[in-house]
């Protein structure tokens, strides 16, 4: 008898079986459903880097950046009105029209003159191409950065953010140039290309991590000489550029 109602002490109850049978159908009734993915994941995963695709976007992206900012200090070498060396001629030199063409844009009589948007290059106008799609692309997918910029108000209300204006000062003065400055000989037109040196602050900002969040670098001691380095360079670049500008009729300051 002892054993038989150990037996029947052990043997689970039906009532038991049937509530541990039925918990995880329960369970799955009350669980809130995940929403699909859509097109927009997808993109914004890509712009944010979260993909392979967006990995290799983001290096290309740096290098674009990198190469926009050689280009503007290497152009002001070919300029022949202030530089009289053999190899910056447009005819002899090592820089002819195509050249010019494709990576400076110094002279509105370059081959791409056919445009009628004045002095550019192939360079400026595919980095312009790009920024442009991806700002726009970045405007139609802010509410997924931050709930708080769904609709049109806060799409709105995303535009004056920081990393939305460095992408919009990276790439407006492209169209001031051409569109607005165009048949002038304002020193402004050359100011305003100055404003590619801005790009720089993509990479630091949206792209370097270590910079991005300052605070934590410091606290932690790292990358101080990185740092500064890089803010050290953006200064020579600006004020040699403000230099530039300032200077550049003046023939016995160059």
């Amino acid at each position: 008898m002892a054993n038989n109602d150990v037996e029947l002490g052990a043997r689970p109850s039906t009532t038991n079986m049937a509530s541990t049978e039925t918990t995880p159908l329960l369970a799955g009734n009350n669980a809130v459903a995940t929403p699909p993915r859509t097109w927009r994941n997808d993109v914004f995963d890509f712009l944010e880097a979260k993909t392979f695709a967006g990995l290799i976007y983001e290096r290309f992206m740096i290098v674009l950046i990198l190469g926009n900012v050689a280009a503007f200090v290497l152009a002001s070498l070919f300029v022949t009105k202030y530089n009289n060396a053999d190899w910056a001629q447009r005819d002899t030199g090592i820089c002819n029209d195509w050249c010019d063409a494709l990576w400076f844009g110094n002279y509105a009589d370059n081959p791409l003159k056919v445009l009628g948007i004045g002095s550019t290059s192939i360079l400026e106008l595919a980095t312009v191409i790009i920024f442009s799609v991806e700002y726009m692309f970045r405007f139609f997918l802010a509410d997924m950065e931050d709930s708080k910029y769904s609709g049109i108000w806060g799409r709105i209300m995303w535009v004056p953010t920081f990393f939305s204006m460095i992408d919009l000062i990276s790439t407006v003065p492209f169209f001031v140039d051409a569109f607005v400055l165009r048949d002038s000989d304002l020193v402004a037109t050359s100011f305003v290309r100055m404003f590619r040196l801005f790009r720089m602050m993509r990479v630091e900002g949206r792209y370097d991590s270590a910079i991005t969040m300052m605070d934590d670098v410091f606290a932690a001691q790292k990358d101080i000489l990185g740092t500064a380095l890089f803010v050290g360079l953006t200064t020579w670049l600006t004020v040699s550029s403000l230099y530039y500008v300032v200077e550049r009729r003046n023939l016995d300051m160059i």
